[in-house]
């Protein structure tokens, strides 16, 4: 396995990279851990000397903080050093992201947060939007408030109104199968109204696949989906909250909520995004 990891060297950045060790701990993955910077756009044909020399001045100081970080992991034997691979790129983030997406055979990307409130106006913000919406793979999107323990449940929103294609429950079910965890499937609906035919259908198939897992169903009415989602939370041991990427929108506001004094999840659990 092959778990790329994200860092821009700051205090949730840190968070994200021992969270995704842990996490990916007990099996056998190389772990990338990558620093993306831009100055190449910012003077394209280095005319400038002292440009020049202002930019190799910061690619030594990040080669420098990628092997401090390295180091730092080691201590707190999180990986041993030859599972720990580092890359600093200086082309367009998202550029970098799909290359060592396709180069390293990447398995699951895990990205740093600033938590919601910080999120919603931040370069760190853009760049998880645009990985989730523009790169094919699994993405971890841990918070900064994130403490990792072995994760017991993953609960998975949905409204029933899509079929998922099998990569999205094959590997919602490697997380599951890997961590010993269960599954709780939530359906929030605003009536307290039957499911469509449709619905039911989609259901169906949904636990059609998971038939050797353990797994249950929620039911819950509540005006919105983000309060649902925390009362859920507060009564439930749920470690990881699961999406499919095709509800990017869904994601977007539960992550970007506004009304932080009462929706807290998005600063305490991961995100695990899924691709179809």
């Amino acid at each position: 396995m092959n778990v790329l990891i994200t860092t821009d060297f700051s205090k949730n950045a840190r968070n994200a990279v021992c969270y995704a060790l842990s996490f990916f701990g007990n099996v056998d993955a190389q772990f990338h851990i990558l620093h993306v910077e831009n100055n190449l756009e910012q003077a394209p044909f280095l005319e400038d000397t002292s440009t020049a020399a202002s930019i190799t001045v910061e690619n030594n100081t990040a080669t420098n903080k990628l092997e401090r970080l390295k180091e730092l992991l080691i201590k707190k034997k999180l990986a041993v050093p030859s599972k720990i691979s580092l890359h600093f790129e200086q082309k367009k983030f998202i550029d970098v992201i799909r290359e060592k997406v396709e180069t390293l055979s990447i398995d699951f990307i895990a990205m740093g947060t600033k938590g919601a409130s910080a999120l919603k106006q931040s370069t760190v913000g853009s760049h998880t939007t645009d990985v989730i919406t523009r790169v094919k793979c699994p993405v971890f999107v841990i918070p900064e408030k994130a403490t990792y323990q072995p994760p017991k449940s993953v609960v998975f929103p949905t409204d029933f109104n899509s079929i998922y294609q099998s990569k999205v429950l094959r590997t919602l079910s490697h997380i599951l199968l890997l961590n010993k965890a269960e599954l709780s499937v939530l359906y929030v609906s605003k009536k307290n109204e039957e499911l469509s035919l449709q619905q039911k259908k989609h259901k169906r198939a949904i636990r059609a696949y998971l038939k050797y897992l353990p797994h249950n169903f929620h039911f819950t009415v509540n005006s919105t989906l983000e309060e649902a989602l925390q009362v859920f939370l507060e009564s439930h041991n749920i470690s990881i909250i699961a999406m499919s990427a095709k509800n990017i929108n869904l994601f977007q506001h539960l992550l970007f909520h506004p009304e932080l004094e009462k929706i807290s999840y998005p600063e305490r659990l991961p995100f695990l995004v899924l691709h179809e």
